[in-house]
C-alpha cells in the first residue's frame, strides 16, 4: 500500500523507478476493495456423504441483499485459537470474500472485487 507520507523523487532516475512501479500498482492494477465489515448472511447447509457443506446463500450489507450464485474457494484459517472459515464467493457480477469466524459465528466482509473494474 502507498503510504500517504512518501513523497516521490523530485527527478527522474533509476532510483525512482520502483516507487513508481509500486504507485502505478497500487493505484491502478489492484481490483480489490478492502472493506471488513461484519454482515448477516443466510447460508444453506447441506450433508453430503457424511460431511457438512456449508453456502453462503445471500448477505446483507448496507441494507443492499446480494444473493450468491457461485461458490469459489472454502478454506479453514486459524487466528489463534479461534477458527474461521473463509469463503470466496460471487453473484455472478462481483466477487466477494466473506470471513465466517466459527467461534463468535460472527460473518464479517473482508473484500470485494467490482466486476466493472476488470
Amino acid at each position: 500500500m502507498v503510504r500517504m507520507d512518501e513523497r516521490p523523487p523530485r527527478h527522474l532516475d533509476n532510483q525512482s523507478l520502483p516507487f513508481l512501479n509500486h504507485l502505478i500498482k497500487e493505484l491502478f492494477m489492484n481490483p480489490i476493495v478492502e472493506i471488513n465489515e461484519t454482515v448477516n448472511v443466510i447460508a444453506s447447509f447441506t450433508n453430503v456423504n457424511g460431511r457438512v457443506r456449508v453456502m453462503p446463500a445471500r448477505m446483507c450489507w448496507r441494507n443492499r441483499d446480494i444473493n450468491f450464485t457461485q461458490l469459489g474457494l472454502c478454506h479453514p484459517v486459524r487466528h489463534g485459537n479461534q477458527l474461521h472459515y473463509v469463503f470466496d464467493v460471487s453473484d455472478g457480477a462481483n466477487d466477494y470474500s466473506l470471513d465466517f469466524d466459527a467461534t463468535t459465528l460472527i460473518w464479517t466482509l473482508v473484500s470485494m472485487i467490482d466486476g466493472g473494474s476488470l
